[in-house]
């Protein structure tokens, strides 16, 4: 089975219900540098623990990255702002 099938059918985990409200939390005021953070810390204690990582973390993580990415987007100045 592909990985995105697998991210597509993740079953939530409590386990992490805290961690994920909190990067949740972040997020919503918008401080997603911070929820960022949150996710890589999160997702390289699951990475150091042995078999495979639980799909929750990572997909939250992938979720997190990529909306860091398009926030980054839209707010940085354009290069004609610049000049």
């Amino acid at each position: 089975m592909k990985q995105s099938a697998i991210l597509e059918n993740t079953v939530y985990n409590k386990e992490y219900d805290a961690e994920f409200q909190q990067v949740f939390l972040l997020a919503n005021r918008g401080k997603w540098e911070d929820a960022e953070n949150l996710a890589i810390e999160l997702h390289n204690r699951e990475s150091a623990k042995p078999g495979l990582m639980d799909p929750s973390v990572e997909r939250v993580y992938r979720w997190v990255s990529k909306q860091s990415q398009i926030c980054l987007l839209y707010t940085s100045p354009s290069p004609r702002d610049r000049g």
